[in-house]
């Protein structure tokens, strides 16, 4: 059939993925939007303490998750290889983060349960997926490369090579240095012959990791317009190319990086997930219309990473981590200590008595008793301390809170 070769072109097939997956979700995406507004589902409320900026926002429907995974699916569907082993893999994770997060939407918009889903029960889902992802490129007798290598020629010029046979290995590529294949077995070389089950071992552990811990990146900055979909697309183009050019043995011999055969089909996954951002975009910018909610921020913070570590483990993180501009891992690492702030002033034995620590000299309460004209001098002066700043707060064991103001 004339025209029938363009199939092959792993180009041809990703710029129509991310242009299929571009006019689903703008398409879905409004009458999913409508559907939403109709039936009233939305959060009824948001936690001040972990998303000050989000409390105004209580009406916005926030599933919009749906959409993404929805236009993601489809182009990869139809146009992906199905038999690629990660493909396969980027798609299971896809659908499983999607229906954890969907759970936790589902209890907070339907349930009307502002916590949601509990947080052990994502950790648990998390590291279920970090254990499967893990084991699957283990055992998997496709999960393979082909080590660069450098040669000097008989003129004395060095070229880069790969080795003609591919092989499983824990070897993994840090970019922009030389010699640059680390090898997770060699930090087991005292273990002499079992050396490299450990660091198959040590490779499955680090995977469940780094799922685990920046799954939630996303999850983060959701709920602030277009920050999530915007960060996390132009993350997806740094990962696409990086992809490509890992599939690519000319292009991995320039750039003296490993040849992972069978990662194209990635680049084919991160294009759609490009057009489904983009698309998802046009409804999420200010002001928005929606917000993709834990059913998306799940799923898009795993494939920020998920994207190179299946090329080879964790193949790109350093590079990534200042070229992509997303660091979800300073994202997780601050989202995880406002939550345990917020567990900690929350917990019984500190809601029953004052803060023990000793409040400013110079503060005092605000009560009803003080005349309105010298409250309001004071207001002036420096911000009302908000019940969220953890210095002045007093707990009143009668109930209630009292604000206080510092005075000159």
């Amino acid at each position: 059939v004339p025209g029938s070769g363009l199939w092959s072109y792993i180009s041809f097939r990703s710029l129509l993925a991310l242009i299929l997956a571009l006019v689903i979700s703008a398409w879905f995406g409004e009458y999913f939007i409508k559907w939403m507004k109709r039936h009233n589902i939305s959060e009824v409320q948001r936690d001040a303490s972990i998303d000050p900026f989000g409390v105004q926002k209580i009406n916005v429907p926030s599933m919009g998750g749906i959409i993404i995974i929805v236009a993601i699916l489809v182009p990869c569907l139809l146009l992906g290889r199905l038999r690629n082993i990660y493909m396969i893999l980027m798609l299971v994770t896809t659908v499983w983060l999607g229906l954890l997060g969907f759970l936790d939407d589902y209890i907070k918009n339907y349930k009307k349960n502002k916590d949601g889903l509990p947080g052990r029960y994502k950790i648990v889902g998390q590291v279920l997926l970090g254990l499967f992802v893990g084991l699957t490129l283990y055992f998997s007798p496709d999960a393979t490369i082909r080590e660069n290598i450098e040669m000097r020629t008989e003129s004395g010029v060095t070229a880069v090579v790969h080795k003609s046979e591919a092989v499983k290995s824990t070897k993994t590529t840090i970019p922009f240095v030389k010699n640059n294949n680390l090898d997770y077995s060699e930090l087991f070389s005292f273990l002499g012959e079992h050396k490299t089950k450990a660091g198959w071992i040590f490779f499955v552990f680090v995977t469940i990791f780094v799922i685990t811990a920046v799954s939630n990146g996303a999850n983060l900055n959701d709920g602030m317009d277009g920050m999530a979909a915007g960060n996390s697309a132009i993350i997806c183009i740094a990962l696409g190319i990086l992809a490509y050019v890992s599939s690519h043995i000319e292009f991995a011999g320039y750039l003296n990086i490993m040849y992972v055969p069978g990662s194209q089909e990635l680049v084919i996954f991160i294009c759609a997930m490009v057009g489904a951002l983009i698309g998802f975009l046009w409804y999420n910018a200010f002001p928005a219309q929606i917000f993709m909610g834990d059913t998306g921020s799940l799923t898009i913070g795993h494939h920020r990473r998920a994207g190179h570590y299946h090329t080879q483990g964790v193949a790109y993180p350093h590079s990534l981590r200042h070229l992509s501009r997303g660091k979800p891992e300073r994202d997780s690492a601050s989202g995880i200590f406002q939550v345990l702030e917020k567990e900690r002033r929350e917990a019984p034995h500190l809601q029953a008595y004052a803060y023990p620590r000793q409040l400013p000299r110079a503060a005092r309460a605000a009560r009803p008793g003080v005349p309105l004209h010298v409250r309001q001098m004071a207001a002036r002066r420096v911000a009302r301390i908000e019940n969220h700043h953890t210095l002045l707060d007093y707990h009143n064991p009668a109930g209630g809170i009292d604000h206080y103001y510092f005075e000159d």
